[in-house]
């Protein structure tokens, strides 16, 4: 196993791809960084810290379901994972070497970005206005859901032989994941009641509005539905951490901690079975 970590991490610190992402995300901390500075100069509004961290959970996922298409898409194509099989590895040790690698690459790119964002946002903006405990909470759950995106994109590399195939199965799921959080969120965002209201009709007179039950808004079991979903799906885990709502942390962390195990034993099952060409 060390010496597959070896090879693995030897074959990331001279990929082209990674040092890209890293440049990336170090890039988009200090464009966070001056965005917000530039709020507070410009617009007079109040930014702090807080607003950094506005910048890299969203993003965070497509740049490990590109890497883990593209890096494990690559061993298949160059026989890297065939040889590694023929020198005598177990299956087992070559899916969890990768898994280990992948999961590497993202929290980089995610420390680059707070280097970035945190070095230059300090003394621009200063420091958080949210307590310190949010702030733990949140890059650590963060960083859990992480490494559920690892393991969902290293399942999908390690049984995609084609590295095209892999690549474009890795971002269609993101993408598939990303607009769902988006549509939950947005469902469970709609207020359960119409607020009343008054205007002036045309004849000048005053007209009320009574406030009246939204048609939209989920109730019962398909909001309790709606409501895992929320917690379970990390694009769903990273949009509240982006809100800075960490009110329901320790079972998102449990979710993807769960997410990780059942995800890599079922890869590591199928992969003990595939036929490697």
């Amino acid at each position: 196993m060390s010496r597959l970590l070896s090879a693995g991490f030897s074959r990331l610190w001279k990929n082209k791809l990674f040092w890209g992402e890293m440049i990336f995300m170090f890039a988009l901390g200090v464009w966070f960084a001056i965005a917000g500075y530039q709020m507070v100069q410009t617009r007079h509004m109040q930014a702090n810290l807080d607003y950094i961290l506005n910048g890299y959970p969203m993003i965070i996922g497509f740049i490990c379901a590109f890497f883990c298409g593209v890096f494990g898409g690559t061993e298949y194509s160059d026989g890297t994972i065939r040889n590694k099989l023929i020198a005598g590895h177990t299956r087992c040790s070559v899916y969890l070497s990768s898994l280990v690698v992948h999961g590497a690459e993202v929290f980089l790119c995610f420390l680059s970005f707070l280097l970035a964002g945190f070095g230059l946002g300090i003394p621009l903006l200063g420091g958080f206005l949210m307590d310190g405990k949010t702030v733990v909470i949140m890059l650590v759950g963060s960083m859990v859901t992480m490494l559920a995106y690892a393991a969902i994109f290293t399942l999908i590399s390690m049984l995609c032989q084609s590295r095209t195939t892999g690549i474009s199965v890795c971002l269609i799921l993101f993408c598939i994941m990303f607009f769902s959080a988006m549509y939950i969120e947005q469902r469970l965002e709609e207020p359960e009641v119409f607020e009343g209201y008054t205007y002036t009709a045309d004849s000048g007179e005053m007209e009320r509005v009574d406030a009246e039950p939204n048609p939209n808004y989920l109730r019962g079991t398909k909001r309790k539905v709606y409501e895992f979903l929320d917690e379970f799906l990390p694009c769903c885990q990273m949009y509240q951490y982006m809100m800075i709502d960490v009110s329901h942390a320790r079972r998102m962390v449990l979710y993807s901690f769960s997410i990780m195990i059942v995800v890599t034993a079922a890869g590591i099952f199928v992969f003990r079975k595939k036929d490697v060409k």
